[in-house]
């Protein structure tokens, strides 16, 4: 039983670890890409570089909307539209960090 409860308060260190949370920010660019290899249809992901850029070190510096298809992706990739169209800056925006590839990933944003 000690065991297991070791076990969950590691992964939940882990988690948290990875989430962050930051302010004011202006998206300078954004875009879409499609992740298919080998002429495939794959996932479209849309991705955003931010001004200032993130904390952590994502790759490229980049943050990305994971999957575009799902409605929470568009949701928040309409958001992001609006946001960089009326040259609003995000009051906040929340994103954890993929640990086998460096990506950043998108799971909340707010336009203040």
């Amino acid at each position: 039983m000690k065991k297991l409860i070791a076990l969950v308060l590691c992964f939940l260190a882990s988690f948290s670890a990875g989430a962050v949370t930051e302010t004011n920010k202006t998206i300078v660019s954004m875009g879409v890409q499609d992740t298919a290899s080998g002429g495939a249809s794959g996932v479209a992901q849309a991705y955003v570089i931010l001004s200032p850029a993130p904390t952590t070190d994502c790759l490229y510096g980049i943050v990305y909307i994971k999957d575009v298809s799902t409605a929470g992706g568009t949701a928040l990739l309409s958001v992001l539209q609006k946001a960089y169209s009326l040259a609003k800056p995000l009051s906040r925006i929340d994103y954890s960090q993929d640990s086998t590839g460096g990506q950043c990933f998108i799971s909340l944003i707010e336009v203040g």
